[in-house]
């Protein structure tokens, strides 16, 4: 008997990993402007460096994704402040993904929660 692979579902992979990092939002930017380009690249840095890799396990998941990240931190934040705060956070998962986070394959949701201290959630899922 003839099995057609083409037709069988392939398995759902989902990765999550949580990592302490203190965000800014890219709209409260008011200050001098070598102190935004620090903090973005220590947000990339973080993420990029170590933390995405650890999570992904080094497997590249396949397209299209579902990519939830949620930022926990004492004070809450309004809704277009967390998705400022959480952009470079975005571009690091699509540097690690190897895929532009433009990409209309990307689901992006951004989520706040409180908590004591500050730290940024990650779950990517493939989507079938």
């Amino acid at each position: 008997m003839r099995v057609d692979r083409r037709r069988e579902a392939r398995p759902i992979r989902s990765w999550q990993g949580s990592f302490p990092l203190r965000l800014w939002s890219r709209n409260q930017w008011d200050s001098h402007t070598r102190w935004p380009c620090r903090r973005k690249a220590k947000q990339e840095k973080t993420i990029t460096g170590i933390e995405v890799y650890r999570i992904l396990n080094r497997a590249k998941p396949r397209m299209p994704l579902k990519v939830t990240m949620t930022y926990i931190c004492p004070k809450r934040l309004d809704p277009d402040n967390v998705v400022g705060a959480l952009k470079h956070v975005q571009d690091a998962i699509a540097t690690v993904v190897g895929v532009d986070d433009g990409d209309e394959r990307y689901e992006w949701i951004h989520d706040q929660e409180r908590g004591k201290k500050y730290t940024v959630r990650i779950e990517i899922t493939e989507v079938m």
